[in-house]
């Protein structure tokens, strides 16, 4: 036999209203017979920080405050390199998120960076994740164009967290050009300290010096003339 009972909005502790007034159940319900059940507290453990309502609903509309993890990829240009977002459900109450791309600066990197296609990749399509149940988010970046390309998201939760707070995702991805002259950097830095630049400059200034002494000097000639109207 199938039993129902209805109940109104709960409040949990820290005054988060729950959605709902009515709740259908094949058991035999607790709430009907005055048993105190435990409130929902929504937690999600976010890349190893704890993420969970606080405060009040009064305080519900205040969003300035917010959560940010960076993510940073360095592989060289064209190369793919991977990294993963864990999030795992540690409080008693079922987490519904999704992924919101936010908008940044105007800046004049941020608008050439918009005329290529996003470098970064994962899978962006909203889920929900039970409590004790952990997701895995794979990321993946790739760029053939060197230098440093980021995005910034926002994880939208159902329960909300932080008291309502944003909790943001930046990626950064350094894509490093391959360096081509490795080997002949390698091999001036094996020569001896006083070759590198010493040796030029003495050859140099010795060739100068040997070249003058075997030309004869103006006033030698003119003695050596005189000497011989003398004669």
């Amino acid at each position: 036999m199938d039993h129902s009972c209805s109940s109104s909005s709960v409040l949990d502790s820290g005054g988060l209203e729950v959605l709902g007034s009515t709740k259908q159940s094949r058991d035999p319900p607790a709430q009907c017979h005055g048993v105190q059940t435990d409130p929902p507290v929504p937690a999600l453990r976010f890349c190893g920080q704890l993420a969970q309502w606080t405060g009040n609903s009064t305080n519900y509309q205040v969003r300035a405050a917010h959560a940010t993890l960076v993510v940073s990829f360095r592989p060289l240009a064209g190369e793919v390199a991977s990294s993963r977002l864990e999030l795992r459900n540690e409080g008693n109450t079922s987490i519904f998120y999704s992924w919101q791309q936010l908008d940044v600066s105007s800046s004049l990197s941020h608008l050439l960076s918009h005329r290529r296609r996003s470098c970064f990749y994962f899978n962006q399509s909203s889920g929900v994740i039970l409590p004790g149940v952990t997701q895995q988010i794979d990321l993946m970046f790739q760029s053939g164009v060197p230098g440093l390309h980021t995005e910034s998201w926002q994880l939208q939760t159902n329960p909300v967290l932080l008291q309502g707070a944003s909790v943001q995702v930046t990626l950064m991805g350094f894509a490093v050009s391959e360096d081509r002259t490795a080997e002949l950097r390698r091999h001036l830095e094996d020569l001896p300290k006083g070759s590198r630049f010493c040796h030029p400059r003495k050859n140099g200034l010795k060739g100068r010096f040997s070249g003058s002494s075997s030309s004869p000097c103006p006033g030698s000639r003119v003695r050596a003339g005189d000497s011989l109207m003398l004669r």
